[in-house]
Parts: C-alpha cells; structure tokens; sequence
C-alpha cells in the first residue's frame, strides 16, 4: 500500500534489474527504519536511505522490485494508478495491511478550524484508485465519499535544477471519512506512523458527542439501459455471497436453469412443526413432498 502511493517500481538499465523506491517524510524517520527493516526481513536486503528535501528516500533493487512488481504494482503515472487485483483476492489481514500503508502514505487526519469537526483523507489524482480504494472499505462496513479538490492545472514548480518551471498539475480527489466510517477505520486500519493515529484516535477519546451512524441508503440518479449482455451464475464457497460494486448480494440459481427459465423456488415455515421442544417429522415430510410436486408442476405449466 505504501509503495503504491508513496513509491515507485522502474526498471533500470544500467542495472539490467527493476528498482523499487519509496520516499518517506523528514518527519517519520521511524517510519523510514521500519519500512527498511521490512525489506530485512522479508528478502534480506537493506537498501539504501538518501535524506533529500524534506524527505527519506528508500531505494532498492532485485528481488524486492520483482516480487511486488509481480503482485500488481505498475510503472504508471500517479494519475493512472489503481488497486492492484491481487489485493482483491487477497485475505482480510492482508487488505487491512495494504489500506493502512496506503492512508500512511497519501492520507491525512484533518480537523476543522471553525466546528472542529474531523475526518480522514486519502488524497490522489487517480480517480479510479479512489473509486478501488472505497470499493475496498465497502467491504468493511466502512462507507466513504469521493470529492473533487481541484481540476487540472498549470502551475510553477522547481525542476531538476531546482528552478521553477511549467508542470501539468493533474486533477486531484479526495475520499473522505467521517461519522461512524472515521472511528472503524481508526481501530481497523489506521496509519503506521504515530502522530497521525495518535491524532486520530485523541479527536475520537475527546469528542463530546457520539458519532452519527451510517444510514447504508443513497438514492439512484439514473437508470440507464446499458443494452443486451450474456448472464452468468456464479459460487462463492463459505460465505455464499458475492461483493457487487461494495453491495453484499447473496447467491442465486440453487437450481439448474436453461435458457429463458426462472428461479422456482419454495420455502416451509419450520417453526410451524415444533410443538413442546418434539419436531414433527410425519407432517415435515408429507408437507416437503406436496411442496416438490408444486414446484414440479409449476415446470409444467411455464
């Protein structure tokens, strides 16, 4: 997660190898240790850390480079990053670790001057890393917005000789948690660097209100017809349910369906054949035997 929004992968060709590279804040010379001693234990290898201006640079080659390359990291411009889909797969320890280097790297904790509000940001010019990133959250209850902080733009910046030239400023977003969303992620996720969760979490123990909880219900702006399309069923083993776009939808189809056919199911109240702690074993099977014949000849007459 930090990697992909503080670092970078480049392959190099004075060194025929791939580079991995992440750039850490003067003020989280903690966080610089850490990620080096990670890269130790992990694959063995130190790294080099550069102080630059304002900021640590970790820098790497080889193995590191290769493996995270290979777990979905790209060598693409900031605005066209996106989750990779390995993270998608992946378990839920792993997510959460993945969401925390993330928020670590481009997120902040931000508290209102005026009503002293606050809420978490995750700021990035990709739009579809945000839309992934919320996607992400869903899964965790943790629902989020999707703003825009501004649009593309010129602005001066200093280059490699540190004089200021033209650069092509990208449109940039922000996701936002607030309410109940801020607190789970607080305990769920947070940051790994100190003075941002020791931030977050003092607001949270400080405030004098609890916070408003999550309605789960937004209206539909459009309906839209989006033309004929090839249908498919489809199993999740354990949990029998699938995330569809951050809505939990279970599955469907218990039965084999060809071309055309609808779902024909039935249900029996088994409430209904317990009496005194005893279940009614005579009358549970002369009911599911008159219940399959309807079905059957529900075929029948379709």
């Amino acid at each position: 997660g930090y990697i992909l929004g503080d670092g970078w992968i480049r392959y190099e060709v004075a060194l025929e190898q791939d580079v991995l590279g992440m750039a850490i804040d003067a003020k989280d010379k903690d966080l610089a240790d850490t990620l080096r001693q990670r890269l130790v234990d992990w694959f063995g290898i130190k790294g080099n850390v550069t102080e630059r201006q304002g900021h640590y640079q970790l820098q790497t080659s080889g193995t590191p480079a290769s493996f995270f390359k290979q777990l979905g990291i790209k060598a693409v411009k900031a605005h066209e990053k996106r989750v990779p889909e390995s993270i998608f797969a992946a378990p839920r320890d792993a997510v959460i670790g993945f969401l925390r280097g993330l928020f670590s790297a481009d997120g902040s904790v931000q508290i209102g001057k005026t009503n002293g509000s606050c809420s978490v940001r995750l700021a990035t010019s990709s739009k579809g890393l945000a839309l992934d990133v919320q996607q992400l959250l869903l899964n965790f209850g943790i629902v989020s917005s999707i703003k825009l902080r501004r649009e593309e733009q010129i602005k001066l910046m200093p280059n490699s000789q540190r004089e200021l030239a033209e650069y092509t400023a990208k449109t940039q977003y922000e996701l936002f948690l607030d309410k109940v969303n801020r607190d789970r992620f607080a305990t769920l996720a947070g940051f790994m660097q100190p003075r941002k969760q020791q931030k977050l979490v003092d607001w949270i123990a400080t405030k004098k209100q609890g916070s408003l909880a999550e309605k789960f219900t937004t209206k539909v702006a459009t309906i839209e017809n989006a033309g004929e399309a090839d249908v498919f069923d489809t199993t999740v083993d354990v949990t029998h349910s699938v995330s569809v776009n951050g809505i939990i939808t279970a599955q469907c189809g218990e039965q084999w369906l060809g071309p055309y056919d609808a779902c024909n199911l039935g249900s029996i109240n088994l409430g209904l054949f317990v009496a005194d702690g005893q279940v009614d074993w005579a009358g549970l099977e002369a009911t599911t035997r008159d219940c399959t014949r309807f079905l059957d000849d529900v075929i029948d007459v379709n």
